[in-house]
């Protein structure tokens, strides 16, 4: 598979230790800073939304044009502005879709890694050559900023992650959902907040996500091929170091790069794609282990050869 472009937006309200210090004490915000690794963040104004910003993108002509050019658009988002119609409707409304194919995706951490599932299914039935997609969320909107489980890590983002087929490239996935562990991260209807219980989905990680990667680095090992990345979910420091810990002795690690972003759910792993890949000036054909993991409880991993 092919990512020929990838293109991330921010909320555009910054927050750093200082607001984070007013909201809910400066002791805190330190302790759960030092935890976390997240330094900063970023909300959407609240005349605003995701899909406000992300509906802006299109606006150019030439991202117009690459939208155009794809024959499948998913999006991935948690945020339903209305029950009817979708995100997708939101986001495309100005955009003439006949004859595309597009789906609405209604996961969290691991939706970008599920979509990559279906996209590939998708190209590998030689109907679909390109195909692009969006992945928004804003759990601003479903949280207090004095919420100190979720506040201090969160962050607003939509990134928009342009593939094309590549008939020579290896594609593997596995994945498991485990819903009588959802109340570990969800809203509460009631309480209208958003709570997560840090300390379980680090369990989870542990119990279900690291297992899975170690098997599929061991069936790397057996093809013979090493691994060149390992982009995970970049749920926080904590859990990065959990998953670095429970695979000692592979040589592939995870990077945590999100201290001054936040965790900005289903769109971090193309964060880290564009950071470590598409910032390079040349192409290149990379053989990746992609691990999303969160809301559900559910993980999906990936190994596949990337080109850029």
């Amino acid at each position: 598979m092919k990512i020929s472009d990838i293109a991330l937006l921010f909320g555009d309200l910054v927050h750093g230790q200082d607001s984070l210090g007013r909201d809910i004490g400066l002791e805190p915000a330190a302790r759960i800073s030092a935890k976390s690794g997240i330094t900063q963040r970023y909300l959407v104004s609240p005349g605003s939304d995701i899909i406000d910003l992300a509906r802006k993108f299109f606006l150019s002509e030439s991202r117009g044009r690459q939208l155009q050019e794809c024959e499948f658009v998913i999006v991935v988002s948690e945020y339903v502005e209305h029950r009817v119609p979708p995100p997708s409707a939101l986001i495309l409304r100005q955009f003439d879709l006949n004859g595309k194919l597009v789906l609405d995706l209604n996961r969290g951490c691991s939706g970008f890694c599920e979509a990559l599932v279906i996209s590939n299914a998708f190209f590998s039935s030689r109907r679909f050559t390109k195909g692009v997609i969006i992945t928004a969320e804003n759990y601003s909107k479903l949280m207090s900023r004095a919420n100190r489980s979720v506040a201090p890590i969160f962050s607003d983002a939509v990134a928009f992650t342009f593939l094309e087929a590549d008939d020579r490239g290896r594609f593997y996935s596995s994945f498991g959902s485990y819903h009588t562990l959802s109340d570990n991260l969800m809203y509460d209807r009631r309480e209208q907040e958003l709570f997560m219980n840090g300390a379980a989905l680090v369990s989870f990680v542990k119990s279900e996500v690291i297992p899975d990667l170690a098997r599929l680095i061991k069936f790397a090992a057996s093809e013979r091929k090493a691994v060149d990345y390992l982009f995970a979910h970049q749920g926080s420091a904590l859990v990065i170091q959990a998953l670095n810990s429970g695979l000692q002795g592979c040589a592939v690690r995870a990077e945590f790069l999100s201290g001054e972003i936040g965790n900005i759910n289903s769109s971090s792993i193309p964060f880290l794609i564009k950071e470590k890949l598409l910032s390079r000036r040349d192409a290149g054909d990379y053989f990746c282990l992609l691990s999303g993991f969160g809301v559900g409880l559910s993980f999906c991993n990936i190994l596949l050869d990337l080109k850029t």
